[in-house]
C-alpha cells in the first residue's frame, strides 16, 4: 500500500541519506535555493531558486515543468526534516526551523 511505501522511505531518509548541501539565500532575503534529491535514482540533484513566499504547492508545480523527470504534481511528495510536506505550507516556514549556522537545505522527492 502507499503508506507502506512512504513510511519505508521516510525511515530511509532518517537513517542513510547524508547530510544535506548549504542553503543558499539571496543577500536580499528575495530567493532560497532548494536542492531537491530523487529518492530512489541515481540521478544527479537539482537545484531551484524560490521565493519564501511560495507555498509547497507552488514549488511541486515549478518541478512539474522545470525538473529533468517533469513528474506530475499529484505524484510527487517531498520530504524535509523526515516529514512528509503539505502543499498548503509557506517555504519560509519550513525551513525557518531547520536553518544551522552556516543554513542548510534539501528535500527529497519521491515520484
Amino acid at each position: 500500500t502507499w503508506g507502506n511505501l512512504t513510511l519505508y522511505f521516510l525511515r530511509f531518509l532518517l537513517f542513510v541519506v547524508a547530510s544535506p548541501p548549504p542553503l543558499e539565500m539571496s543577500a536580499d532575503g528575495s530567493s532560497v535555493v532548494v536542492t531537491f534529491k530523487c529518492v530512489g535514482t541515481s540521478e544527479a540533484t537539482e537545484a531551484f531558486a524560490f521565493p519564501p513566499t511560495f507555498t509547497i504547492a507552488e514549488v511541486k508545480a515549478h518541478l512539474s515543468a522545470a525538473h529533468a523527470r517533469r513528474p506530475q504534481v499529484a505524484a510527487q511528495r517531498l520530504v524535509f526534516g523526515g516529514r512528509v510536506l503539505r502543499d498548503d505550507q509557506v517555504l519560509s516556514d519550513v525551513v525557518a526551523s531547520s536553518v544551522s549556522a552556516n543554513g542548510s537545505v534539501c528535500f527529497h522527492l519521491l515520484i
